[in-house]
C-alpha cells in the first residue's frame, strides 16, 4: 500500500476483523512519536536493537 487510497480500496475490498488473544501485542500510536512505539515492539517481542557500523 502505497496511499491513503490504496489502503482505502484494500479495506473496502475485504472483511477484516480483530481477533485478540492472550500475549498480544495492542499499540496506541495516535500522538505518539514512532520511536517510543518501536520500543514497545522491540520490549514485548525480545528484540535488541540494530547497532550502526
Amino acid at each position: 500500500m502505497t496511499s491513503e487510497e490504496s489502503l482505502a480500496k484494500y479495506l473496502d475490498a475485504y472483511q477484516l476483523t480483530p481477533v485478540p488473544r492472550a500475549g498480544c501485542l495492542e499499540l496506541d500510536t495516535e500522538g505518539r512519536p514512532a520511536e517510543a512505539t518501536a520500543r514497545e515492539i522491540i520490549g514485548h517481542f525480545g528484540l535488541s536493537t540494530a547497532q550502526s557500523p
